[in-house]
């Protein structure tokens, strides 16, 4: 009686780089080779084709991209997207076997491998799905690839997913310009809220900001010192770019500004004063970030804003204005926040 003759071994070079949020290279491998009991990985890069798996992340979610290479023939990319960095994982896993070996399957073939559901990652060059015929009926019902089957819950998710928005929070450091006596400097926490999807025109994202400035003129009386405390309010309507992005944002500024003078002679004697009066501006603002890791952004954000209250100080019973708020403001602002 004739016996069937087993299928040759596939020898491939694999290569994986991925952010550490997501599966690990021996996991990426063994989803490939699930798909394909062929699938051998060469202990060299000798092998007849080479697979590389580049996966990163920013606002929208993470994207991958496979690479195949044969010696005989030009090599092939395909890019993947998805909210969830293991189901992108899985998506290119089952794109690499059906490239190198036709007869791969949907359905996990190793022995005691967990289910997977069908990878929702979708493509991002173009391309359509590949559709792959109807697993044998004598297949177990629970690994079949049907709307009831068991899903498989991964232990590698994003920081945030699409249909949430993502909470950034972190400190600022600024330099201002908002009297005319001296500039200001200091610092805060700010709070942002962002939707991912990479939307340019009117994203949801606004940002929160509160400061204290002071000005740091030496401290040698008479001389009045002023110091701020505000709220700025943010929204930015225009938003380009994803690892590295511009928004373009309105302004908001409310707070009290406080004036103190020192060493000021009054009926021979050195007295001192304090008022404070409420502050309000508002203007335009550019914020340009850097997403450093998975969760670690960086950025700076310049800004010009129109005082709508107008403050002088002075000192009785001089008329001599020595403080007032400027015409037009500017700060420029540095941060850093951890993405939840």
């Amino acid at each position: 009686m004739a016996q069937e003759t087993p299928a040759e071994p596939i020898f491939v070079s694999f290569e994986y780089d991925a952010p550490p949020s997501c599966p690990i290279e021996e996991r990426a491998f063994t989803l490939l080779q699930s798909r394909s009991e062929r699938v051998v990985r060469a202990e060299d890069e000798s092998s007849a084709q080479r697979l590389l798996v580049e996966i990163s992340s920013d606002r929208s979610g993470y994207h991958g991209t496979l690479t195949v290479t044969r010696a005989d023939a030009a090599s092939e990319r395909r890019s993947m997207k998805g909210a969830n960095c293991a189901e992108v994982v899985e998506a290119l896993a089952l794109t690499a076997a059906l490239s190198i070996d036709p007869n791969a399957t949907l359905t996990l073939s190793s022995p005691g491998a967990e289910d997977v559901a069908p990878p929702t990652a979708s493509p991002e060059d173009g391309t359509a799905a590949v559709e792959q015929p109807a697993p044998p009926t004598e297949q177990p019902a629970e690994s079949a690839l049907s709307p009831d089957a068991p899903r498989r819950r991964f232990r590698y998710s994003a920081p945030g997913s699409a249909s949430r928005l993502r909470t950034t929070l972190g400190g600022v450091f600024s330099f201002a310009r908002i009297m005319d006596n001296s500039p200001h400097l200091g610092g805060g926490v700010s709070l942002s809220l962002s939707e991912p999807g990479g939307r340019v025109l009117f994203p949801l994202e606004a940002h929160l900001t509160l400061q204290v400035l002071f000005d740091p003129a030496p401290d040698d009386p008479p001389r009045i010192s002023t110091r701020l405390y505000v709220a700025q309010l943010s929204y930015c309507p225009i938003h380009i770019g994803s690892q590295l992005s511009f928004a373009a944002c309105g302004r908001l500024d409310l707070g009290a500004l406080s004036a103190q003078s020192t060493g000021f002679d009054q009926s021979d004697a050195e007295v001192e004063s304090q008022v404070t009066r409420f502050y309000a501006s508002a203007g335009m603002e550019g914020r340009l970030a850097l997403l450093l890791a998975e969760h670690w952004t960086l950025w700076a954000a310049p800004a010009l804003v129109f005082p709508l209250t107008q403050r002088e100080f002075a000192v009785d019973p001089g008329p001599v204005v020595l403080a007032s708020t400027v015409d037009v403001a500017w700060s420029a602002t540095l941060g850093f926040g951890w993405t939840f």
